[in-house]
């Protein structure tokens, strides 16, 4: 069981994505406050930083994936990367078919295209 989480992490690492994503993450602006007290008193029309704060949302789960230090069997940190992308996957795809702003539909498209390389991998799934 250890080798096949060794072996996930070597896959997970040779397709070079980790880097790409945590740079586009850090790139995102940070939570609008302004947006935020916006939208719980049910009017914001800023839809571009509502879109930016929602992908922020989406990679948070796959950018905090960590190791506890304990290593296996407590630390699963390829396998709870996996499982972060394909969550994410899931809700990229959902965010997809309502984002207006050009600059989030193409964050979106960049990131769907690299998460899918981990959650559809037909290698990694079986």
């Amino acid at each position: 069981m250890g080798s096949m989480h060794t072996d996930l992490g070597i896959m997970i690492n040779r397709m070079g994505i980790k880097s790409r994503i945590k740079a586009i993450f850090r790139d995102l602006p940070e939570y609008d406050m302004k947006c935020i007290r916006g939208l719980e008193s049910g009017f914001c029309t800023d839809t571009s930083s509502m879109e930016m704060m929602c992908i922020r949302r989406v990679l948070e789960p796959i950018m905090g994936t960590g190791s506890s230090g304990y290593g296996f069997p407590f630390s699963l940190r390829h396998f709870n990367f996996y499982n972060a992308c394909v969550y994410a996957k899931r809700e990229i795809d959902d965010l997809r078919t309502v984002v207006k702003d050009s600059d989030s539909h193409d964050i979106l498209e960049e990131l769907s295209d690299l998460i899918s390389k981990v959650a559809e991998n037909s290698a990694i799934h079986d």
